[in-house]
Order: C-alpha cells, then structure tokens, then sequence
C-alpha cells in the first residue's frame, strides 16, 4: 500500500473555530478547499467552476436541494483533483455558494 502524506493548514477563525484547509489542484488551477469531516457531500463554489477550463470533461447532473428547500443544486464530477501526490478521478461535488466560509 502506498503512503501518501498531505499537508494540512489550520485556519483559527476566533478562540474556539478553526478551519484545516488543504492545497489542491483542479484541473490546471491550484486552490485551497476546506475539509469538512462533518459534511455529507464534497463542495465547491461556483466561482472554482467558472475558472476551470472549457476543456475539462465535467459531467453535470441537477440534484434535489440538500437543505429544506425545493430549489436544485448542481452536482458535477470533476476528472481529476489532485491533493499532494494523491489523485481523485471522477469525484463528485456539489456546487453550492459557500462564500460565506
């Protein structure tokens, strides 16, 4: 089996809340996502999506929202998201605003 190690960041927000964030790439950009081991599905803003390029094969699919309300998200499968020397193919995320964080 082979070890992969990724580096973490830690974010303190105030006293008690923190963020651990990591350094990705998607597609030919390099991002920093937020780990969230508490969350249901993987997220990424629509801004990340809107920098990807039209070369990218993103496979699209509306999805019922996952709060209480009826609206739709979209869920995308990206090709490739690489963490360190750790590959992800076809991993799916929600695209949801999360300008908030």
């Amino acid at each position: 089996m082979k070890t992969t190690v990724i580096p973490i960041n830690v974010q303190c927000l105030d006293t008690n809340n923190f963020h651990i964030t990591v350094n990705v790439k998607i597609g030919r950009r390099n991002e920093i996502i937020v780990v969230d081991t508490g969350a249901s599905h993987s997220c990424l803003s629509p801004g990340v999506i809107q920098h990807l390029s039209s070369k990218e094969e993103i496979i699209v699919d509306k999805v019922l929202s996952i709060s209480a309300d009826v609206a739709q998200n979209t869920m995308i499968k990206l090709p490739s998201i690489k963490i360190g020397d750790f590959q992800l193919r076809n991993y799916p995320f929600l695209i949801i605003d999360i300008a908030h964080m």
